[in-house]
């Protein structure tokens, strides 16, 4: 029963958030968390909920507020990670808020950025979106040489073709191994792109 309740509070809250109720939606997916704790499902979405206001606010907000909507996303993510240790969408998902909100977060978000990155691909090596911005940070510190041999080994794994992002991860590739002059493996990565 109270995960059939947490369920019926987590569908509310999809319907307040389609009609932009950011509040009533946040209070909701509370509710819906209360009932069943334990659902990673309803706990992504409070995440979600916060990643999007706190993209929406940036310019808008005071820094506390923001500071105050970054602890409550990371909250939840650590919850998630109580809940499964080994999936790699969490630290994904905190690699990708450090780098959305450099200017509230520690002094050393790129490092931690790093590390939750590589933990990501630890866990799951197919997540090319944490593979993608792992190799961004790489290249911005002169790693170019690093950052391409991260991309071309992921460059070997099979992915579904409709995946969201998939082909800026193949033409990023491309990118970088024409930076290090390797011009057959950026040929090799290109042709991915129009199998997509």
């Amino acid at each position: 029963l109270p995960m059939a309740i947490g369920n019926y509070y987590w569908h509310k809250a999809n319907e307040y958030l389609e009609n932009v109720q950011i509040k009533k939606a946040e209070l909701t997916l509370e509710r819906a968390a209360s009932w069943n704790p334990e659902s990673v499902g309803i706990l992504f979405q409070q995440f979600s909920l916060y990643r999007n206001v706190l993209q929406i606010v940036k310019s808008d907000a005071s820094p506390s507020v923001r500071k105050d909507l970054f602890a409550r996303a990371v909250l939840v993510l650590n919850k998630i990670e109580s809940i499964n240790p080994l999936m790699g969408a969490v630290p994904e998902s905190r690699g990708h808020i450090l780098m959305e909100n450099t200017d509230i977060v520690v002094e050393d978000w790129e490092e931690k950025a790093i590390l939750e990155f590589n933990k990501a691909l630890q866990l799951h090596p197919r997540l090319f979106r944490s593979r993608v911005a792992l190799a961004r940070l790489l290249n911005q510190r002169g790693e170019l040489n690093e950052a391409a041999l991260l991309m071309n080994d992921g460059i070997r794994y099979h992915y579904d073709s409709y995946l969201t992002g998939l082909e800026e991860f193949y033409q990023y590739a491309v990118r970088l191994n024409l930076m290090i002059g390797d011009t057959a493996k950026a040929r090799e990565v290109h042709q991915k792109i129009h199998e997509l």
